[in-house]
């Protein structure tokens, strides 16, 4: 667990809170974890992909916003409840030819990743909207 300093004390279940942690030293965590677990409900996370980039397979909430986001096989997609999560756990922790597929095609993903492109995907995007402003106007 990272992201908050008193996190592991809120947990029903043992674990180790890592606190809040900088680039650094989370590039590291990932490296060093077997499985990466990044629940994005809501809003678009760059946690799964910096977990990627490290080489950490990762499992992730199965709702629209990430199956947008994620190309097949890069992710494992898990329903919001504890049995799907702990079963998506173990087909990853029992399977380490699994792990080192997914964690490749993932790798594969993140590297063709910029914000350079994603800035010109925005930029595009509002050129888009605005003129569809002007032509209605």
């Amino acid at each position: 667990m990272f992201g908050e300093k008193a996190l592991g004390s809120q947990m029903a279940f043992p674990c180790k809170c890592h606190g809040i942690l900088d680039a650094k030293e989370l590039g590291n965590l990932y490296r060093e974890s077997i499985v990466g677990i990044v629940f994005s409900a809501t809003n678009y996370s760059l946690i799964p992909q910096e977990m990627m980039a490290c080489g950490l397979p990762v499992i992730e909430m199965d709702g629209e916003n990430t199956r947008q986001s994620f190309p097949e096989g890069t992710v494992m997609l898990s329903n919001p409840d504890p049995e799907s999560i702990a079963q998506a756990l173990s087909i990853l922790l029992d399977d380490s030819d699994r792990r080192k597929e997914q964690a490749k095609q993932a790798l594969s993903h993140v590297r063709k990743l910029s914000w350079e492109k994603s800035a010109q995907q925005v930029e595009l995007s509002l050129k888009k909207a605005f003129s569809k402003v002007g032509r209605d106007s």
